[in-house]
């Protein structure tokens, strides 16, 4: 056996290439926590930044008249101030995933009672990183599937009037009706039927949001991007941002509002 006291970094990688199956360099130290050599610093989409997913901002946007017959396809009467409201709650649940996670992961200790060469290490790191993203993806999914299985499932009438429209008849009596929703094709938002049932046939009913022009009672903008389904918070996972990143339709929007 052959001892080489106190070798340099890179005559250990020198030895270890010659040598990768007998040396041995065992360690003072055989666990280190990986907040000491592992810092992950987290972007978010630039969406969860904005001012537009602020309380400032969606608590503007509450016009509901619940007394009044609402069209559920009306924005600024209907989906408005909650779209915003549920694309803030994915914020802020993909922020607080991470967080979580990230604290488990920084906590936990990486053991080994020999010393490894650079590029293993950086390798074995690199595993450990992967798998915290992992995680944290699956996290977010398993929550977010939780919270719509349980809205869902729970078959209550929304203020929106999406997924069931309450009326009185001549006789007093509450009436339910289904909403005015298409059948819109998940992949390719294609309108197919004209009339869908939110109960028999859920998220796949939907229609594109839009806002009435007070100065045309029959004109209507259409918002790019914008779907309206059953449920608020379907409504908003089928839809895009693209909205908020067109002049126009952003600006319609705000209009309405002000």
């Amino acid at each position: 056996m052959i001892t080489v006291n106190s070798p340099s970094p890179k005559d250990f990688e020198y030895l270890w290439e010659l040598h990768p199956d007998t040396l041995q360099c065992l360690c003072s130290q055989i666990a280190v926590s990986y907040s000491d050599f592992i810092v992950i610093n987290s972007t978010f989409h630039q969406l969860c930044s904005s001012r537009i997913i602020s309380p400032d901002w969606y608590n503007l946007l509450t016009l509901i008249n619940l007394t009044a017959w609402m069209d559920a396809r009306q924005f600024e009467r209907g989906i408005g101030d909650l779209y915003f409201q549920i694309l803030d709650m994915f914020c802020s649940l993909a922020e607080n995933t991470f967080v979580n996670a990230y604290q488990l992961f920084s906590a936990k200790a990486f053991i080994n009672t020999i010393l490894i060469p650079e590029t293993l290490f950086s390798k074995q790191v690199s595993t450990l990183i992967d798998t915290l993203i992992t995680t944290v993806r699956s996290e977010f999914i398993r929550i977010l599937a939780f919270v719509c299985e349980t809205i869902q499932e729970s078959q209550l009438a929304n203020r929106t009037m999406s997924n069931y429209v309450l009326m009185l008849d001549d006789n007093s009596q509450v009436m339910m009706y289904d909403p005015y929703l298409q059948y819109i094709d998940q992949v390719s938002s294609i309108p197919i039927i004209t009339i869908c049932s939110c109960q028999s046939m859920g998220y796949r009913c939907g229609a594109y949001a839009c806002i009435y022009n007070s100065s045309d009672p029959d004109g209507q903008t259409y918002l790019t991007g914008l779907i309206v389904r059953c449920l608020p918070i379907e409504s908003a996972l089928s839809s895009t941002l693209e909205c908020g990143y067109d002049e126009v339709c952003f600006t319609a929007v705000r209009e309405v509002y002000s």
